[in-house]
């Protein structure tokens, strides 16, 4: 069995600035604590969570880790030009050394 860690970054009281810090150095735990991956969500306008590129944030893990796939969950796939995605994807997976995989979606919110 494989047990990752999804990154939902959600904003309660707090900078933006100050979320980002904190559930980036949430993160930086995945690896050393034994998990085997960290996904990050995409989330736009919801109030839900913070997540508006999650191949950025990813791309910040493919220099701190060595170990742990790294991946989406999800993508929401109407709201981009799919080249450009794959593009990202591609280039991610190269940063990382082969370690990327995603998933594509419609989104979780009505709004998505």
């Amino acid at each position: 069995m494989r047990v990752g860690v999804a990154l939902n970054i959600l904003s309660v009281n707090k900078s933006d600035a100050e979320t980002f810090r904190e559930h980036l150095a949430l993160a930086d735990l995945v690896e050393p604590l034994g998990f085997d991956s960290l996904r990050a969500l995409e989330h736009h306008f919801t109030g839900y969570a913070m997540s508006p590129d999650p191949t950025q944030i990813l791309t910040v893990f493919a220099g701190r880790t060595k170990r742990i796939q790294l991946g989406t969950a999800v993508i929401v796939l109407p709201w981009h030009d799919p080249i450009r995605v794959a593009e990202e994807i591609a280039l991610l997976d190269i940063l990382c050394g082969g370690r990327c995989d995603f998933g594509f979606g419609r989104g979780a919110a009505s709004v998505e």
